[in-house]
Order: structure tokens, then sequence, then C-alpha cells
């Protein structure tokens, strides 16, 4: 049996999709001093998150650096100052807190990037443990290695962080190889060689690269599930600058070995893209930034998404190119970019859109996925609050919202910069399941077809709303039902989200429809 409910949806719609959802709940500062970038970087895991202030004038050093924890207080839906760290040695023109990534109870704070030579003592990145609830604690600095294969003889030791678990990657130094010294990865592992220690565990580089030392590999990457994604934003395979990115897999080539699963390239890569300025990944999607791509004749920015085994299995393959809904030219697109499952936030720090001022604002979009990721679709573009603040610096997701630096504002009564706490952004999309509902072809032009998964045991209510929960249309299912055909040219472009509940209001499943 079926319920054809053509023309239905196109008479009682009631909204439109597409608007801002977002609801800024927090400006976060520190007590600090003007020009400290509070927000230049921004990681969270958790009901935790890490801001680093590189130009923090700290222990009578200027510029030495502070980086800030803060926990989330769900009763008061706020963030917590916990605690700020400092390097130890201190020292001017430091910039700690310039790269920060926080794991569980570890945080790894790299200084500003300076050229390292061999055994040189003055580059290195720091980790911090959390004892009891709040109280963190500088437990080792990280030197580039000094000898063997796996020595550091140049480049930038520190440049980029990734870390996850019991395994910290350094990127930006250069190690000798047969083609001569090359930009390389290295991998420090937690419990090794013995209990405590965190020993030099594998030194990664692209064999494949002819001119390495200019193609940035290892600037930037990203950690997660067993994966390592390696931006070189300068190589040349699809022309001048197009860009790559290195996918090493923990067990590909025996356990712990982190062999290469495979090089990507955009499908449309062209010379000066810089494809893999910015990387994020998160269990089986990785979203990699290409921050000088041309949209629509406007060198905005563009992002691209992929996904495991698509295309085959094993294989990370392209299900979508995003880009803004209206490009401005040189507005940096991309400059920062998060991923947690269906959801992708990505920053644009020169969007000057809003206010005017030339490339200095900033703006942060959101992008929604469908269940099986192959589409995708801008559900919010959310602007700078100030001008010249360069908003979208550094972007996170956290559970029902998302934090964005602005690390120029300076706006009294503190002026160092601040981060952004927004949530209850997508209300529909929150309640998101998937595995039940099924909807295609989504996305769809003139109608669409929603298969339930089965016959429904009891009475339910289907409802399809805009990414703000306002209601576009609902209908009542008797029990037994399978499937619904729906023409709905009423709906403008957009993405829906289609909620599937019983009587008693308990969600069945949920599943994101995209109009075009």
């Amino acid at each position: 049996m079926r319920i054809d409910v053509t023309n239905t949806i196109a008479a009682v719609v009631l909204c439109s999709a597409g608007a801002h959802g977002q609801s800024l709940v927090q400006e976060i500062f520190p007590h600090g001093a003007a020009a400290d970038y509070f927000g230049w970087s921004l990681s969270a895991d958790g009901d935790r998150m890490a801001v680093g202030a590189p130009k923090s004038d700290t222990l009578g050093y200027q510029d030495n650096g502070l980086a800030y924890i803060y926990s989330y207080n769900a009763d008061e839906d706020r963030w917590e100052q916990e605690a700020h760290l400092t390097d130890d040695p201190a020292g001017s023109g430091k910039e700690f807190g310039t790269h920060v990534v926080l794991s569980g109870d570890l945080l790894a704070v790299s200084n500003k990037a300076v050229e390292c030579g061999v055994g040189d003592s003055g580059c290195w990145v720091s980790l911090f443990d959390r004892t009891g609830d709040v109280v963190w604690h500088q437990v080792k600095r990280f030197f580039p290695p000094s000898d063997g294969p796996d020595a550091i003889v140049g480049g930038t030791f520190g440049r980029s962080i990734a870390l996850d678990g019991d395994i910290l990657a350094i990127g930006g130094g250069r190690v000798n190889t047969a083609y001569g010294a090359r930009e390389a990865v290295v991998l420090f592992k937690k419990d090794y060689p013995t209990a405590d220690a965190w020993g030099v565990y594998r030194t990664i580089t692209a064999g494949d690269l002819t001119n390495a030392n200019n193609d940035g590999f290892g600037d930037p990457i990203a950690l997660n599930s067993g994966w390592l994604w390696i931006g070189a934003p300068g190589d040349d395979a699809l022309g001048v600058d197009a860009g790559a990115v290195y996918v090493h897999d923990r067990d590909a080539g025996g356990a712990d070995a982190w062999g290469l699963s495979r090089k990507v390239l955009a499908s449309n890569g062209l010379s000066g893209d810089r494809f893999g300025s910015a990387l994020a990944v998160h269990d089986d999607r990785a979203v990699v930034a290409a921050a000088f791509r041309a949209v629509s004749g406007a060198v905005s920015g563009a992002a691209y998404v992929f996904l495991r085994d698509l295309g085959f299995a094993g294989n990370w393959g392209e299900a979508a190119m995003l880009g803004p809904a209206d490009p401005v030219a040189n507005m940096q697109f991309g400059w920062s970019v998060d991923i947690r499952d269906r959801v992708i936030a990505i920053g644009a720090p020169r969007d000057d859109a809003d206010m005017g001022t030339i490339h200095q604002d900033g703006a942060t979009y959101l992008f929604v996925g469908t269940t099986d990721g192959l589409a995708w679709s801008q559900v919010a573009r959310v602007p700078a609050e100030e001008p010249v603040e360069r908003f979208g610096h550094s972007v996170a997701l956290v559970p029902d919202g998302f934090l964005s630096g602005a690390p120029w504002n300076n706006t009294p009564p503190e002026t160092g910069g601040r981060v952004r706490y927004y949530h209850e952004w997508l209300t529909g999309v929150n309640e998101l399941g998937g595995g039940r509902l099924s909807i295609g072809p989504n996305p769809f032009r003139d109608s669409f077809v929603i298969e339930l998964g089965g016959r429904l045991q009891q009475e339910a209510v289907l409802r399809i709303t805009d990414v703000q929960g306002r209601l576009c249309f609902q209908k009542a299912i008797a029990s037994g039902e399978q499937w619904i055909r729906c023409d709905a040219n009423g709906l403008s472009a957009g993405t829906y989200v289609v909620i599937l509940r019983t009587s008693d209001g308990r969600v069945v499943d949920s599943e994101l429809l995209i109009a075009q």
C-alpha cells in the first residue's frame, strides 16, 4: 500500500530552506592585552576546547604566547575557563599557541615555525596532560630527532601538528633521503619503546615528489581513527601548486606500519588551487580545502568531501565539491575546516561581503550532507560580528553547535581576539539518526519517494521541516504503510529535514532532503 500526496506539499509550504539558523550563545575571551590573537588556533574534543593566543605577552616576554583550556558547563550552556598554559622555558617571540590540538586528556601546542638545523634545540612541540578534573601539566617537549635516518636536517619542525590517542604527528621538518632533503612528518608513539615514553615511531616522506622542499608536504596534517592525512598544497601533479593529499593507513603494510593508502587529487584540480591547504578527517569522512580555487570566476576557495570506500573497497573517493553560495574574490574560503558526521564547518576569514572592509571581516559557512554523504548543501553563512576581525580563522564543531575564532577582534572591553560559540543552529538536523528512511532521488527537483524501511507497526507522523525546525509539511501515517510519493514543486531550493515519529513523539528515523 502507498500514500500518494501528490501536490499536497506544494500547497502547505510554510517555510523556505537555507536561512541562517545559528544562535550566538557566548562570546569567549580572556582578560588579556590587545593583539593577543586569541582564537588564532582552536581545537575541541568532547566537552573541552583549547584556544591559542600566540601573541600574548606573558612572564615578562613579548609574544611568548598562551594556550587556554575551556570546559563546557551543560547546566548553564557555557564554556568556562579551566586553565591557561604557557611553555617552559618562556621567551620573547615564541608565539606559543600557534597550533593547538586536543585529544582526550592530552594537549599538544606548537610555537611559531622557525628554521631548524641538525640537532637544533630551538624548535619543539609541547605536550600537556590533564590529571584530575582541571590540573594540566607539561609532560614533555618534542625536539627534532637528531640522529639516524629520522634526523631532521632542516625545515620548520612543528609547523603543523596532529594528535589522536597514542600518536602525535609533527610536520615541517626535513630528512635526508635518496633524493636529497625532503619534507617529512614524524610520528611519535606513546609507550614506545618503553612504558610512558614517547619515541620516534615512523618518519613519513612523499617519495614521488621531485621538488618536495617546495610542495609543503606535511603542512597541514590531520589524524583520526587510524588515518593520517598529509597535505601537500604545492604539489604539481595537476599543475603548478594545484595541490595533493597523501592518505596513510595505520595498518597499511603491517601493524602500525602507517603505509601509504592513496594519493588524493581533486577531480578538477588546476594550477594555483593549493588543494590540501586545510584538512579535517573524522571516521570515514574527510574534507580538504583548496583555499585559492576559483569559483564562478572569483578566486574564493573551495572544499572537497571524501568518503571511505566510495568507488571501491579501501578507496577514498571524492563525493562533492563545496563552495560559497556567493563567492567573493580572495575570501579564503577553506582557510579552516572541520567535519563531524554529516556537518562541515568552513572558515573564510577574508570574506568581506557584509561590512565592506577589504578582505578583513570574515565568515563561517555550514554545510550538511545526506546520510550516505553523497550530497551536501550550504545551510548557513554566519558573518562577522565586527569589522576587521577575520572571523573564521579557526573553526571547531562541538555537540549541538560550533566554535569560530576571530583573532583580530579589538572590541572593548577585551581587545585581544575572541571565540564565538553558536548552537541550536540546525534544530532538525540535530535529531538525525539515519538507517530506516530512504529518499530518492535526493537531491530532487520535482518529486521524490520516501520509503519507510518496512511496514510500520504503529501509527506515526511524518514531518518535513527546514533546518531551523520550522514546519513545512506534516502527515499522519497509518500502521502498515511502507512508502510515500510526493510532488513538491513548491519547495524552494535548499535543505530540509524529514522526520518520522511515532504517535507518542519518539523519533523513528530522520533524513536530509535537498531540493534543487
